[in-house]
């Protein structure tokens, strides 16, 4: 089930890019764990192919490394 903040989050990304990129530059304005809960909504309707949760895993290392305070 979406929760309204996922919700919100996917009216967003519909329609702009790539969904990987997207999800990727959302790690600044979302919370994490939402966004990889809303990851594994998009493969599980529409297939791995959607979204590269390994480089948005990855990217969101990254992040948290560059934003440690």
């Amino acid at each position: 089930m979406l929760s309204e903040e996922m919700y919100d989050v996917m009216l967003h990304m519909i329609g702009y890019g790539n969904l990987t990129e997207n999800f990727i530059d959302a790690l600044v304005w979302c919370d994490h764990t939402t966004l990889l809960d809303l990851i594994h909504l998009c493969i599980d309707r529409w297939g791995t192919g959607c979204v590269d949760k390994e480089e948005w895993l990855d990217a969101m290392v990254l992040y948290n490394k560059e934003n440690e305070e």
